[in-house]
């Protein structure tokens, strides 16, 4: 697959296609600084248990951990201030809101994993290009910017365990419950767009069925609004925010379940620290289990993404 065919606002995430246009942004060498733990609650925000009770109804929320297995929490002390290294292109992960504040769900993220441990931290905006270098310079601390796992492996950075990953889907119209089976779907077209990962895999696993191949992802969702195939197959997230957006008027849902297959979709995502230091890993990996363990990722996820893609 090259280069072009998993591209998401200009960072290389293998099993991506095209996902999200987004205008292009002025970067600049931007310092926001995160508040310590306390004093981070909005007013008039919904707990985490309120959000994720919404589940149930919008969707499950993706989990990674076994609770069961209980780890030390980290000395704040050892772990000292961190500088997150993102972009302020890739919504909804981190992008410039219309008050020109950074947002998004890896800067509301970045909070609560630093609450957890009790440190300050700050967060430093740079283009997508420059995050490795940045990092290995020593002018920042952990990047979480959707960077590409088997890229920063390459690079030889730690990375922290996977807080989200990003599934294939189908979505068909209103009304229409069938849930894709491999030898049920002679007869059924299925929209997608050309050249993507999500080609190979419906050649490889779908292949009895009508497979109408397209462009762009507008044109391939478009089809199925305008009921002229019977399912789209894509990426997960993608489609739940093309199904919570105006552009789908409410037309479809997903069906099925989630397509998991990293060699088709990725390994999702993960924050990457430099070798030199694996307590930020530790830290970290501990800060992440337990926003999961306590709801706060619930919280976060169903903000961004009300249509859950799991």
């Amino acid at each position: 697959m090259s280069r072009s065919e998993a591209m998401v606002a200009g960072r290389y995430v293998p099993g991506w296609s095209a996902l999200i246009t987004v205008q292009a942004a002025l970067f600049a060498a931007a310092l926001w600084l995160l508040a310590p733990a306390a004093g981070l609650a909005q007013d008039g925000e919904k707990t985490a248990t309120e959000e994720a009770s919404q589940a149930a109804t919008l969707g499950p929320v993706p989990n990674y951990w076994d609770f069961k297995t209980v780890g030390d929490r980290p000395s704040a002390e050892d772990i000292g201030s961190v500088r997150f290294l993102m972009t302020d292109d890739f919504p909804p992960f981190s992008y410039r809101a219309r008050d020109g504040q950074l947002a998004g769900f890896h800067v509301d993220f970045a909070r609560v994993l630093c609450e957890e441990l009790k440190i300050s931290c700050q967060i430093l905006v740079r283009p997508y290009a420059d995050l490795v270098a940045t990092l290995s310079d020593g002018k920042g601390d952990a990047i979480v910017s959707g960077l590409s796992i088997p890229a920063a492996l390459g690079e030889g950075l730690l990375l922290s365990e996977t807080y989200l990953t990003t599934p294939g889907r189908f979505a068909a119209q209103q009304g229409n419950e069938t849930s894709p089976a491999v030898n049920e779907m002679a007869g059924r077209s299925i929209s997608y767009v050309t050249g993507t990962a999500h080609e190979a895999f419906l050649n490889g696993f779908f292949s009895n069925a009508d497979l109408r191949p397209y462009d762009t992802l507008f044109a391939a969702r478009r089809a199925l609004r305008d009921g002229e195939v019977d399912f789209t197959f894509g990426d997960g997230l993608s489609l739940s925010l093309w199904l919570n957006g105006e552009q789908s008027k409410d037309c479809c849902h997903f069906v099925g379940g989630p397509y998991l297959e990293p060699r088709f979709f990725g390994a999702g995502f993960a924050m990457a620290f430099l070798p030199a230091r694996p307590e930020l890993k530790q830290g970290f990996d501990y800060a992440i289990r337990e926003s999961f363990k306590t709801g706060k990722f619930a919280e976060l996820y169903l903000r961004y993404f009300p249509v859950s893609f799991f």
